[in-house]
């Protein structure tokens, strides 16, 4: 089988019901500008959430997302691949830096083990920042400052299905709507 559909399934309502979820739903709700991050298959669950939350809450909520690979080359080229999350999260603090209580970064990882995550994470608590992160390998180091969602899935696609499915579960918990199929 391809995909645990029934471990997923089970780790999203579980994760659902827990405390950690609510904190989460707090950050969310209470912030404006959401900065989504992660790498590959991440990068493009984060990049589909950060358009759908702009587009679904009408403006009320702007979601960014480091999915262009022009800036992303640049922000590699001008320092490294280590810092590429914490530089393009500074741009964006700098930009809003009125609005900082409004931003909220939500970080995905499958592994966890990438440097540049934890140099966001560090970036992130350093400035202050409300903080949620998707992952399938406790950072157990890290939960005191940020929530961390972990989804306890075994392989990259799951965790990939998983973290978007609570994309759409935050914008939906937020009182927004994902729009039905029309037949």
């Amino acid at each position: 089988m391809l995909v645990n559909f029934n471990k997923i399934h089970l780790v999203y309502h579980e994760l659902l019901k827990s405390k950690k979820w609510y904190d989460a739903v707090k950050k969310y709700k209470s912030s404006k500008i959401i900065l989504y991050y992660g790498h590959g298959g991440n990068l493009g669950v984060t990049d589909h959430a950060a358009i759908d939350l702009t587009r679904l809450t009408k403006n009320k909520k702007i979601g960014f997302s480091l999915g262009s690979s022009i800036q992303t080359t640049s922000l590699i080229n001008d320092d490294s691949f280590e810092n590429l999350f914490k530089n393009w999260i500074a741009i964006h603090l700098e930009s809003f830096k009125k609005n900082k209580k409004d931003i909220c970064c939500i970080g995905v990882t499958s592994s966890g083990k990438s440097k540049n995550f934890h140099t966001a994470l560090n970036f992130i608590k350093k400035n202050n920042l409300k903080s949620i992160y998707f992952t399938s390998v406790r950072l157990d180091k890290n939960e005191k400052f940020h929530t961390e969602l972990y989804t306890d899935v075994n392989a990259y696609h799951e965790s990939e299905v998983v973290s978007l499915a609570l994309t759409y579960e935050l914008i939906h918990s937020a009182g927004y709507c994902c729009p039905k199929i029309k037949k």
